[in-house]
């Protein structure tokens, strides 16, 4: 704080002459208006809180010292992203936090970052060196995670920083979605890059899983995906012969449309 406001807040104290005196002495060491400026610790004092927790719990050796900072710094870094506080996570990391950091289930800072649709810190993570291609323990990346979340703008920014969608179970993600008409989230698989021919369980494909529930409008954003309309699930059944066999006429009509103009277009081509 300035002379010349400290001067200016002493006068104001002094005249509140309902305050007692220590009521005064309360207010003239606290910020009332952004006039005194909050210190941050520095690097020795961190490092004597490191070195506090190292003896505590009887660890000295230089690489379980380390090891505690990290954990450490990697709870603080969580902290300010669960907070949505760029400001904290920029004063952690300038003062030696490593950003791709995980910890006991292989999160790391851009995992939580991107699960609570932090863009602003996510960019800045991105910035900074973190990686699209981590796994967490799940073996999801940060792009799965964005997609599972419906955070669309992050989906794009992962993108355009290289992510991809990869997973042992990505079948059966995307035919869930479909199964539940879970439309912005198919949206989503579409922008990331997904294969919407891709089979899930017993061999059915999304578009299996939306007809047997009579999901119409999936099944139209399907079809407008060019998806193939003849694969077999693990029965041979397409999902054409399901929507015969439960009656349903329109989704029935939809897929032979579908097919007639595929027909049509490779005849052309013939």
């Amino acid at each position: 704080m300035t002379p010349e406001a400290a001067l200016t807040k002493l006068a104001y104290v002094l005249a509140k002459k309902s305050f007692t005196l220590q009521e005064k002495k309360d207010m003239m060491v606290k910020s009332i208006r952004g006039e005194m400026t909050t210190l941050t610790p520095s690097a020795e004092e961190q490092n004597c809180l490191v070195h506090a927790i190292s003896s505590a719990l009887n660890h000295t050796q230089k690489k379980e010292v380390d090891e505690i900072q990290n954990l450490v710094f990697n709870g603080l870094l969580m902290m300010a992203i669960k907070n949505n506080r760029l400001d904290q996570l920029k004063n952690i990391h300038q003062r030696g936090a490593n950003l791709t950091e995980a910890n006991y289930d292989k999160r790391t800072p851009l995992h939580l970052a991107v699960s609570l649709g932090n863009t602003e810190i996510v960019r800045y993570l991105l910035l900074n060196g973190a990686s699209v291609h981590t796994r967490d323990i799940y073996d999801h990346s940060p792009l799965l995670v964005a997609i599972r979340h419906e955070h669309q703008t992050i989906v794009e920014l992962l993108r355009s920083n290289g992510a991809h969608l990869e997973h042992r179970n990505l079948g059966d993600y995307i035919c869930r979605a479909a199964a539940n008409a879970q439309i912005k989230k198919l949206k989503l698989y579409d922008l990331a890059g997904a294969d919407f021919n891709c089979q899930g369980k017993d061999l059915r494909t999304p578009l299996h899983e939306a007809v047997l529930r009579n999901r119409k409008d999936v099944v139209k954003f399907l079809l407008q995906r060019n998806v193939k309309a003849h694969t077999e699930d693990v029965l041979g059944i397409t999902p054409l012969k399901i929507a015969e066999k439960l009656k349903f006429d329109e989704i029935a009509k939809m897929i032979r449309a579908h097919q007639a103009v595929i027909n049509n277009g490779r005849s052309k081509h013939a």
